[in-house]
């Protein structure tokens, strides 16, 4: 974990802090960077290109995944 100092708009900690449901500068700043990862990763997943993906051949992969993590 990193320790440093930030100038931040109090009104817009506020309404960020309101928003996400955190309490504290430090809650809000740390919600505020894993929602913006986390939407990051949706957009990334939602450009995956699943065509073809079957029920069965997501299965297959799955074994596959469960060999290869043994």
């Amino acid at each position: 974990m990193k320790h440093t100092s930030l100038y931040l708009e109090e009104g817009l900690l506020a309404e960020a802090g309101a928003t996400l449901g955190t309490s504290g500068p430090t809650a809000t700043v740390r919600a505020a960077l894993e929602d913006v990862v986390r939407r990051r990763k949706l957009r990334e997943l939602a450009a995956w290109d699943l065509e073809g993906l079957t029920p069965e051949r997501l299965s297959e992969l799955r074994q596959l995944h469960l060999v290869d993590a043994e």
